[in-house]
């Protein structure tokens, strides 16, 4: 039973990552959308196609076999071709310098029958006929010409293809996944501050047996600041953290809301020694009273989403920080398979935690993408803003594919590596 309770937790673990997915490829979708771009696939994972449909305007909506990952294909998006407007004359320009050469073939032609004329008088019907030939056959292959050329440019319409788009509206396409994930940690951190609560602390009890401690606390008081810091489990603190930097034996002034009233109380705290699991003597913080999380009202959890989220994307990229200068052992990283155990261990222990993982994935991933790492929605960006500012590519399309394509390479190579060293040092 406890197997299969597992199983289904993972299970789910993978349907949360593939929601986390479609979110961000929906982003590119709909903005893709919204500026004209010609989309020829909008997949959920990756391999063979397990689902596949066409809608009425030619995309293909497909669901692969491995669902860790998932994409938004536009048209001529990995081409290797220059923009349209890059290469040769076009075909109206192509049409005149033709016109042109005949009218000057025209010309000499006519020249020569002026010269010709008193000599050759005899002749003069003749050669008007195979003139008027001539020139009948030529207007006719003008005309054969732009007929083909009118009827190739119906045949095939790349105004849609992402190469042909202008820099701007491709650095949206490439932005729009990393703001849909993020406006998604603000709703499940909206759904999170409503229904449960965060970091923000309401008195739950308190302890007679350290009533001098408390002073007027009271129970049902919600705790919004320590000595003049607000209270902010990203940036400041939380309350434990808080307190302890105030320490023992010193008075604390805990900015407090009660009866939807805001007030100062002071507190005063004090230390005894405990000893610990390993049979240690340590030394222990003493508040006096018990918190739980406060349950906001719609307004305030409205208000706060915004900041949770943002918390969220601090938290992820001060962890990015830490990895890069070494503070976070290499072994404690992990892929897929790793991010899959750990969530489903979370979501086993209470709802609440589920809620609290939401506004995190979906941050983390944000954060992830607007990276400036080949083969990232951040690396495509960077490309195309030096596009923008420069006005022409950098590099060449070819190379810039080979860039993110490698790039791509070494960003599996390292999910793959990253698991293999967490789970022969950690475990699953």
């Amino acid at each position: 039973m406890a197997i299969l309770t597992t199983i289904g937790y993972v299970i789910l673990a993978i349907c949360v990552l593939l929601v986390m997915v479609l979110i961000h490829e929906f982003g590119h979708y709909c903005i893709g959308r919204w500026l004209g771009f010609k989309i020829t696939e909008f997949s959920i994972g990756f391999g063979k196609a397990i689902f596949s449909k066409v809608n009425k305007r030619g995309e293909k909506i497909s669901l692969r076999i491995f669902p860790l990952g998932g994409y938004c294909a536009f048209a001529g998006e990995g081409d290797d071709d220059e923009p349209e407007n890059d290469k040769k004359p076009n075909d109206k320009e192509e049409k005149n310098n033709e016109a042109v050469e005949l009218t000057e073939s025209e010309k000499n032609d006519n020249k020569t029958d002026n010269i010709t004329k008193e000599e050759k008088i005899d002749d003069k019907k003749e050669k008007n006929t195979t003139k008027n030939e001539q020139t009948t056959e030529i207007i006719q292959q003008i005309n054969d010409i732009t007929d083909g050329k009118e009827e190739q440019s119906k045949k095939v319409d790349h105004s849609g293809d992402f190469i042909n788009q202008k820099p701007w509206k491709r650095l949206l396409v490439y932005m729009a996944g990393v703001t849909f994930n993020f406006l998604s940690a603000i709703i499940f951190s909206f759904i999170l501050l409503i229904s449960y609560g965060y970091d923000i602390p309401r008195v739950a009890s308190l302890d007679t047996n350290y009533a001098n401690l408390y002073g007027e606390l009271q129970e049902g008081d919600i705790i919004w600041g320590v000595n003049g810091t607000r209270i902010s489990f990203a940036f400041s603190g939380t309350l434990s953290q808080l307190l302890t930097k105030a320490g023992p034996d010193t008075d604390i002034t805990l900015d407090i809301e009660r009866n939807n009233e805001r007030m100062e109380v002071i507190i005063r705290l004090s230390e005894e020694t405990v000893t610990n699991e390993q049979g240690e003597e340590e030394k222990r913080l003493v508040t006096g009273f018990s918190t739980e999380a406060y349950v906001h009202n719609f307004w305030e959890a409205l208000g706060r989403s915004f900041e949770l989220a943002f918390g969220f994307a601090w938290v992820v990229l001060k962890g990015f920080w830490q990895i890069i200068t070494g503070q976070i052992a290499f072994s404690e990283l992990g892929g897929s398979i790793s991010t899959i155990g750990m969530m489903s261990e979370i979501m086993q222990t209470s709802f609440a935690n589920f809620l609290i993982l939401l506004p995190l994935l979906a941050s983390n991933l944000a954060v992830f993408n607007f990276l400036p790492i080949p083969a990232l929605d951040g690396g495509h960006a960077v490309f195309t803003l030096l596009e923008w500012i420069c006005g022409r590519p950098v590099v060449s399309r070819k190379v810039e594919n080979y860039i993110h394509f490698y790039g791509l390479i070494v960003l599996l190579l390292f999910v793959v590596v990253v698991d293999i060293v967490h789970i022969a040092v950690v475990g699953l």
